[in-house]
């Protein structure tokens, strides 16, 4: 497969433009409206994700969009906005923001493991796992262990993964809150607070590799470690508050996740998930709870075209 800049793509555009002495508009829309007749034609499904780039294919996508939302359930994800360009800003003036969402670049991190192994069955590559994942890992530290997915143990960055013998699943209840926490702001709290200690270097939790061994919810609870909690606390106190929540409903284990601001409780059963869930609902300091599973397998495709 050829594949060609967004410069030389545009220059085709406009070389179509005035050859057929029509807009840029014009040239999408047309585009889009073939797009979408010969979709209807060729495909029953009624859920569709658009996501529309700052680049050339951006245009084409909110045009599509606009055409297709009447004929199927469809929703937008619009990178960058408002820093798109002038054709796109446009064609959004056309069409209600209705089933348009925004998409950031720290959204986009989180679908990346997702991205690649979609373009990976899409173009029918066939490219081994574990290369996805070093592919990944040079897009971020996280990408690797949601493209793997289940237990592992994580070194580097993260990014060096080992597969962990876990049995058993676990019920855990995310506790998030409205605001981020910046993860080199994090580290250099840790440092701070570290200052003229002597650390060890870091070694793999015993008790934690035995409680997943033998599906101990109850030690895997106690063996709950953050290094980075203690610092993630410092700088949003209101997080020792949501620790607090957990304890007093009978948490088996309580633990910052990663850098923050998410806090994980490993509850017992459903019914714990629920109390804890909706006592942290209503303690005013977290934005949302949620109950889930784990583990979890890594990003797979669940539907073929």
């Amino acid at each position: 497969m050829k594949l060609f800049t967004s410069k030389k793509i545009k220059e085709w555009e406009l070389q179509t433009c005035h050859k057929q002495n029509i807009s840029e508009i014009d040239l999408v829309n047309l585009a889009a409206t073939e797009f979408v007749k010969w979709f209807l034609e060729k495909s029953n499904h009624q859920n569709i994700l658009i996501i529309a780039g700052s680049g050339n294919n951006g245009s084409d996508a909110i045009s599509i969009f606009s055409k297709l939302k009447s004929q199927r359930n469809v929703n937008l994800l619009l990178f960058n906005y408002p820093e798109v360009s002038d054709i796109q800003k446009t064609l959004l003036s056309y069409t209600t923001l209705e089933n348009i969402h925004q998409l950031s670049v720290e959204n986009l991190m989180h679908m990346l493991p997702n991205v690649l192994i979609g373009m990976d069955a899409l173009f029918d590559l066939k490219i081994a796992r574990s290369e996805l994942m070093a592919i990944g890992a040079t897009l971020g530290a996280d990408v690797p262990f949601a493209i793997m997915g289940n237990v592992a143990i994580g070194r580097g960055h993260g990014d060096q993964l080992n597969s962990v013998l876990s049995r058993g699943n676990y019920l855990w209840v995310l506790a998030f809150s409205n605001q981020g926490l910046s993860t080199p702001a994090v580290y250099k709290e840790c440092d701070r607070l570290r200052a003229g200690m002597n650390i060890a270097n870091p070694t793999i939790n015993d008790s934690l590799l035995q409680a997943l061994a033998s599906g101990d919810a109850k030690l895997l609870g106690k063996s709950l470690v953050n290094d980075l909690q203690a610092a993630a606390c410092s700088l949003k106190p209101s997080l020792r508050l949501i620790l607090d929540v957990g304890s007093e409903y009978g948490a088996l284990g309580s633990i910052v996740s990663g850098s923050g601001p998410t806090v994980a409780f490993l509850v017992s059963d459903q019914d714990h998930a629920l109390d804890l869930t909706v006592a942290l609902s209503g303690s005013g300091v977290v934005s949302n709870a949620i109950s889930v599973n784990a583990p979890v397998s890594g990003a797979k495709i669940i539907e073929s075209f």
